[in-house]
């Protein structure tokens, strides 16, 4: 069976074990709604290879286009904004490049026509490793989904000596004064500390012009 085959079934099955439910409101929208979003945490942080499990060395992965297709047949009215909220939890951590995959395709397929929230990345998540998690997740691999191909404060490297590789895709979420503003104040709490700080100094190595620069395009806070 083809992992997109599997992803339907599944989710189907999903639908039909709480279809007795939703028929009881069919005129209810938030009932409807409640469901899609429940559909939704079943495969992100339920059973099965959800995507902070997923693991494709032994699990095939989750077709997350597939994923959304089905939950906007259920629901076409779903709001994806409330689906992006549903990742600030404390299991839904982005740790691999495929749960990253699984969870963009998802997200994009979900939105359809309308643009990605990404302030959403930036606000202040009630859990900071999860937020953490999928930012490093997408520095890494910015191939999947780079930070900097959607609306941001660019860093204006046309003021540097040396300009840098424009093409360098590793380079460009860097370029985005929101990221260094995002790690800087994630540096001054506990729990994400070191890891904030990690991905600061990691690019300071490699690209230590640049993220000065940005360092002084961030709003100063006298508190």
């Amino acid at each position: 069976m083809a992992v997109g085959d599997g992803s339907r079934q599944l989710m189907y099955s999903h639908r039909r074990d709480v279809s007795k439910s939703a028929a009881r409101h069919d005129d209810d929208r938030r009932s409807v709604r409640e469901f899609s979003l429940s559909a939704i945490d079943f495969i992100l942080l339920g059973a099965g290879p959800g995507v902070s499990d997923l693991d494709v060395a032994e699990d095939p992965p989750w077709n997350g286009k597939v994923f959304a297709t089905v939950i906007n047949e259920m629901n076409p009215n779903l709001d994806w904004c409330e689906v992006i909220d549903r990742l600030d939890d404390v299991q839904m951590l982005v740790t691999r490049r495929q749960s990253l995959i699984t969870l963009v395709d998802a997200l994009r397929t979900g939105l359809r026509d309308k643009p990605f929230p990404i302030n959403k990345l930036y606000t202040k998540w009630r859990c900071r490793e999860a937020q953490l998690s999928l930012i490093s997740s997408m520095i890494e691999n910015p191939d999947v989904f780079c930070i900097a191909d959607y609306p941001h404060r660019a860093v204006p490297t046309n003021m540097l000596k040396n300009t840098p590789d424009e093409s360098d895709r590793l380079l460009a979420p860097w370029c985005c004064v929101e990221l260094t503003e995002l790690l800087l104040a994630m540096a001054g709490e506990q729990n994400v500390q070191t890891a904030a700080i990690r991905l600061l100094h990691g690019a300071l190595e490699k690209w230590p012009d640049v993220v000065l620069l940005a360092l002084f395009q961030v709003p100063v806070c006298w508190d």
